[in-house]
């Protein structure tokens, strides 16, 4: 059991008093004592003499009692946040990130925990209220990481007249569940997951969440934690289906006129076949190229990789698109350089569709959409295997989408230059603007420089580009 806070600290200060009276007995002694010569033949003292080391007696142990803490006073914790929409009071948690992610209705953000030495969140609602079922929501990305998903937790209520306000932990908690080695939560993202309480009539404000286990690591993550009691506000959370549908309108309308502002807008296609691709790297598989969804990503940590994917009916392209993964713009060595395109009629036999060497025009910017076209339009294949045997820097490659374009399945933005600049400005991109009006030289040779950080090479220096740079 956990000493309260006040109890702990008054120890600590109590003791730093003793040891530094200790410390000065010690210095006061320091070399004057005198050395004691080992002598077997010395007289036995007579009983009616004293010898001087008997007179030394050792000092008594500390005792600490209770009442030696009773005067000193702690103030009032303070909560970390009140969430304005919900009314819900986060107080102390140990977690990663923030925790009152968990109660701010919005499955788009997730708190994660680290199980080594145990987790937990204390948080209380605005009233007093009987508690009859709880919602764990999984988080955006738990099909890609379905080890996080938690597995054995327990849930505390405590009342007013129990609450520590000092001391939150150590308040006076009653246990309305327990759970272990949960196995209903299945891997699916933003999806809610109801527990009911059983027997619990007592109306309680303050709540304490811990959590123990994972389902296969030593951390878990998840999105929201929503109690169910008469009066709760409903979160209304959306359906995954609907979640989806939300994300590839702003996908394709927002986030790719955000980046690059000539990129095709594409219309999703359902029932693309993942059948193979290298072992992905920390859960970001390649079968998240072909869903849609930016929040997802392929990121592979090994050099040439490759993935394999069957459409539902053959298509004849006449280009293909890139986006960037989530973080490239603090990992921009993780772009492609060198690709290859292949088609197949029938997952055996390839055939080249484009091959792309030392490409160097993909940005360190998070979702920026390329497209590259072919000079003509491919043979109508069904099958296609994409291999990348050089990146920009590193062992790693990251894409967030790879999508096929032909004829019907996308629409590519004809934008005055003036529109262009417009959407950079709009979206904090700003416009390059020079002191002296500045004619490109063609033909400038880079010679050399220091090594580049992180891929931002001194030949960027001359390319005419704003949006490259060098860093050293």
């Amino acid at each position: 059991m956990k000493k309260s806070l006040a109890m702990i600290l008054a120890m600590m200060l109590l003791l730093s008093a003793c040891n530094t009276s200790t410390d000065v007995e010690e210095e006061q002694q320091g070399d004057n004592t005198p050395a004691v010569e080992e002598n077997n033949d010395a007289e036995t003292p007579a009983d009616d003499e004293t010898d001087p080391a008997e007179d030394e007696t050792e000092p008594e142990e500390d005792e600490w009692e209770e009442e030696d803490f009773a005067e000193i006073e702690l103030p009032p914790i303070e909560p970390m946040k009140v969430n304005e929409t919900t009314g819900i009071t986060t107080w102390i948690a140990d977690s990663i990130g923030a925790p009152a992610n968990l109660f701010d209705h919005d499955q788009e953000t997730q708190t994660g925990f680290t199980l080594n030495a145990g987790a937990f969140v204390i948080f209380s609602i605005p009233e007093s209220a009987v508690v009859t079922s709880y919602q764990l929501v999984m988080s955006w990305d738990t099909a890609s990481n379905p080890d996080y998903r938690p597995a054995t937790w327990r849930l505390y209520g405590c009342s007013d007249e129990g609450w520590d306000e000092t001391d939150p932990y150590v308040s006076e908690w009653v246990k309305l569940d327990d759970i272990a080695g949960d196995e209903t939560i299945t891997e699916s993202n933003y999806e809610a997951f109801t527990f009911k309480i059983s027997n619990n009539k007592t109306a309680y404000k303050y709540y304490k969440f811990e959590l123990d286990e994972a389902r296969g690591n030593r951390q878990a993550a998840f999105s929201e934690l929503n109690l169910i009691y008469e009066g709760a506000k409903d979160p209304e959370y959306k359906s995954p289906d609907e979640i989806q549908a939300l994300k590839m309108e702003k996908t394709y309308a927002e986030w790719y006129a955000k980046g690059y502002v000539d990129a095709s807008t594409v219309t999703p296609t359902a029932d693309i076949e993942w059948i193979s691709g290298n072992e992905d790297f920390e859960g970001f598989g390649s079968w998240n190229l072909h869903d849609f969804n930016l929040d997802s990503k392929w990121c592979v940590n090994q050099k040439p990789c490759e993935c394999v994917w069957k459409m539902p009916e053959p298509v004849a392209i006449t280009g293909y698109q890139f986006v960037t993964g989530n973080d490239t713009a603090s990992a921009s060595g993780r772009n492609p350089v060198n690709w290859v395109l292949y088609g197949s009629t029938n997952g055996t036999d390839w055939n080249v569709v484009d091959e792309v060497n030392g490409y160097t025009g993909m940005h360190a910017a998070n979702f920026l959409a390329y497209d590259f076209w072919l000079e003509e339009t491919a043979p109508a294949y069904a099958y296609y295997k994409f291999v990348c045997s050089e990146y920009v820097s590193g062992n790693l490659m990251q894409l967030s989408s790879l999508n096929l374009l032909w004829d019907g399945n996308h629409e590519k933005p004809n934008r005055t230059q003036e529109e262009r600049d417009a959407i950079m400005i709009k979206h904090g991109f700003k416009k390059y603007e020079a002191a002296v009006e500045v004619t490109p030289i063609e033909g400038i040779e880079w010679i050399s420089g220091d090594e580049d950080f992180d891929g931002y090479g001194s030949d960027k220096l001359t390319d005419y580009d704003p949006a490259t740079k060098w860093c050293v």
